[in-house]
């Protein structure tokens, strides 16, 4: 899912990822486009308060993208784009940071 296609620039790539993440949000079973292999019975494996961390996983990580994009010049660092975006997240209420 992260690793950019051979024709993509690193900017096509992560704008490609973000929508991918955000896509995570537009049906109840948006969470289908992150989970590589799910088993077909995941729907009712899969818990309310999985799929709340996920869903939460997934704004902080495309939160990150954006910021990478954004400021990746003046930073040279993917950790501070983690950094900043957590720390955004947190004032926000998201409690599934890593």
């Amino acid at each position: 899912m992260f690793k950019p296609k051979e024709e993509e620039s690193t900017v096509e790539g992560i704008v490609k990822q973000i929508a991918i993440l955000n896509s995570v949000q537009d049906t109840h079973l948006g969470y289908l486009n992150v989970i590589a292999n799910a088993p077909e019975d995941i729907e009712e494996r899969i818990t309310e308060n999985q799929l709340m961390k996920l869903w939460q996983r997934c704004q902080l990580v495309a939160l990150a993208l954006s910021m990478a994009l954004d400021n990746m010049p003046q930073w040279k660092n993917w950790n501070k784009c983690c950094e900043e975006a957590v720390q955004i997240t947190k004032k926000m209420g998201i409690t599934a940071n890593p």
